[in-house]
């Protein structure tokens, strides 16, 4: 009777062990299975504040998204998930509930932002305008200075405080509101400088005994100056080289930005540069050896990295292909009046 009941009991025990395993599998399974995988439809769900997460299955359920509230508030239990982030949301039928969930616990909320690409090379103005365009207000960026951030950013010690940010504004894609302040932009902008110029750059900077600016001055030349990196490193060798020997610099995106232009053909741009030196302009490098005294536009990281990392040749000039912007480089400055027939025609 004993080995019976013995028997029946061990018997009990492993259809219990069994049907959890079985009931524990098939939950696993309900929650990595969507209502609906095959569904294209995406609902905006939005949990409230302070609601409970009690609530959320009920409403996610009644909405259709997910096919049982006890399975997603078993779900949360087992995960020892007990918070979840307020905000609007993009859910799916075709969504697992731990994808949902991951969603509702990262915060995976909709931005109520608009993303802005802003290219490498834009001034001051021109990123002005783009915001204009796509935010459909006005947003001043000129009239911000170094002094207005100095104290939260350490890369602006050492500058003159009237200084503009011209150069500083690193050309990314960022997210912004439409009524966000202007002030809030240009540190969205400033706190990705801060990240990109590695403190490795930073390390090289100084070890050449020259300043972040000066390499931003450099870098915004080369960008209008130059395509490919190699390119880059190239002219930055050629303008390092000049301006250790003070030889002007003769920069024809330096002309552009002082008339305010974008040639649109060789005849526009031959003409500008022929009267360059005629130009009263500290930005005038055909008039004036060294640095100009800010930058000329708002440089990426290769442009920045060429400035810091020149390429040392046997190239004295160089010149742009109009049809290509490949960049040509010469040697000689004979060499390079016979490039300039052949490409510009005069």
């Amino acid at each position: 009777m004993v080995k019976k009941i013995v028997k029946l009991t061990l018997i009990f025990v492993f259809l219990g062990f069994l049907f959890s395993f079985l009931f524990y599998f098939w939950l696993e399974k309900e929650i990595q299975t969507p209502l609906n995988k095959e569904s294209q439809i995406k609902k905006i769900f939005e949990i409230k504040k302070g609601e409970s997460l009690t609530s959320v299955a009920k409403r996610l359920e009644k909405e259709r998204i997910i096919k049982n509230k006890y399975l997603f508030l078993f779900y949360l239990w087992q995960k020892n998930k007990r918070k979840i982030i307020a905000g609007k949301y993009f859910l799916s039928p075709s969504e697992s509930i731990s994808q949902i969930v991951e969603k509702l616990e990262k915060g995976k909320v909709i931005r109520e932002e608009i993303a802005i690409t802003f290219p490498e090379g834009m001034t001051l103005k021109e990123m002005e305008a783009k915001f204009e365009k796509e935010l459909g207000r006005k947003v001043n960026l000129t009239k911000f200075k170094l002094k207005d951030f100095k104290n939260e950013f350490d890369f602006l010690e050492g500058e003159k405080g009237d200084t503009s940010l011209e150069g500083f504004l690193f050309p990314d894609t960022y997210f912004f509101k439409k009524d966000q302040k202007d002030k809030e932009i240009v540190k969205k902008f400033l706190k990705n400088f801060d990240k990109k110029l590695s403190p490795s750059l930073r390390q090289e900077i100084k070890k050449q005994k020259k300043t972040i600016y000066e390499i931003l001055i450099m870098a915004s030349l080369i960008e209008k100056e130059a395509r490919s990196f190699e390119e880059k490193r190239i002219v930055s060798g050629i303008f390092w080289e000049r301006i250790k020997k003070n030889i002007p610099l003769e920069s024809c995106a330096s002309i552009a930005y002082i008339l305010g232009r974008s040639w649109k053909n060789v005849e526009e741009m031959r003409k500008d540069i022929s009267q360059a030196r005629n130009i009263d302009s500290p930005y005038n490098t055909y008039k004036y050896p060294g640095l100009p005294p800010g930058p000329i536009c708002n440089p990426g990281l290769d442009s920045i990295k060429a400035a810091i990392f020149p390429k040392f040749t046997e190239y004295k000039y160089f010149l742009v292909d109009p049809k290509t912007g490949k960049t040509i480089f010469s040697k000689t400055f004979e060499e390079h009046k016979k490039k300039k027939l052949k490409y510009f025609g005069k």
